[in-house]
C-alpha cells in the first residue's frame, strides 16, 4: 500500500531541488532511472516532531478528491479517511464536474494539477462557477506553475506527508465554517 509516487512527482521534486530525473530505456535490456540532486551544504538537522503531528480536524467534511493516477488518488483518499472525513473519488475533471452538477454535497475539493483532458486549475474554475465559495486545494508536483493560471489558489506540493495534507485541509475547513457555508478562498 504505497503512495503511488509517480514520475511526475519525482520529476517535480528533482526540478524543485535544482536537480534532474533522467530515464534511459532499451528494448530487451531494461530501464534505468537516475535521480540527480545537488549535494546539501550544511549540517543535517533532526526533523521537528511538531511538523509530523496531525492537527485535529475542525469538523468532519465531505471531500471530493480528483486525480487521474489511481494509486495516488487512493492513497490520498485513505489519508483523508483516517482523518475522519467522508471521501469520494473521481479520476478526471469531467467526472468531478458531473458529480458536482448532479448535486453531490462537497465541503472541499482537492484536485491534482496535471491531468489529461482538463487541468486541475480549469476544474477549479468550473467547479467555482457551479459552487461559488467551495474551498479548493490544488496538488502539484510542479514547482513553477504558470503565474496567472493558478494564482491565488491554495496548493500543496507533491510529494507531501500526511501531516502536510492534514494542516492544509484543517486550514481550509476552519476558514470555511460552518459546513456548506460560503467559505473564502485562502492560499495555504
Amino acid at each position: 500500500e504505497g503512495t503511488g509516487l509517480g514520475l511526475s512527482m519525482v520529476h517535480g521534486l528533482a526540478a524543485q531541488s535544482g536537480g534532474a530525473l533522467r530515464i534511459h530505456s532499451k528494448v530487451g535490456k531494461g530501464t534505468t532511472a537516475e535521480l540527480w540532486l545537488p549535494a546539501a551544504a550544511g549540517k543535517v538537522e533532526a526533523p521537528d516532531e511538531a511538523d509530523n503531528q496531525l492537527p485535529k480536524q475542525p469538523r468532519r467534511a465531505s471531500i471530493l478528491i480528483v486525480d487521474d493516477e489511481d494509486l495516488v488518488r487512493m492513497a490520498t483518499a485513505e489519508m483523508l479517511r483516517e482523518m475522519g472525513h467522508s471521501v469520494s473519488e473521481a479520476a478526471s475533471g469531467s467526472a468531478a464536474l458531473h458529480r458536482l452538477s448532479a448535486g453531490e454535497e462537497v465541503d472541499l475539493l482537492i484536485t491534482d494539477y496535471l491531468m489529461p483532458g482538463m487541468r486541475g486549475s480549469e476544474l477549479v474554475e468550473d467547479a467555482l462557477n457551479l459552487r461559488p465559495g467551495l474551498p479548493v486545494l490544488l496538488l502539484t508536483g510542479y514547482a513553477n506553475l504558470a503565474k496567472g493560471e493558478a494564482a491565488g489558489l491554495p496548493r500543496l506540493s507533491k510529494p507531501f506527508r500526511e501531516a502536510d495534507l492534514a494542516h492544509a485541509v484543517a486550514a481550509l475547513l476552519t476558514e470555511g465554517q460552518p459546513a456548506r457555508g460560503k467559505p473564502r478562498l485562502r492560499s495555504v
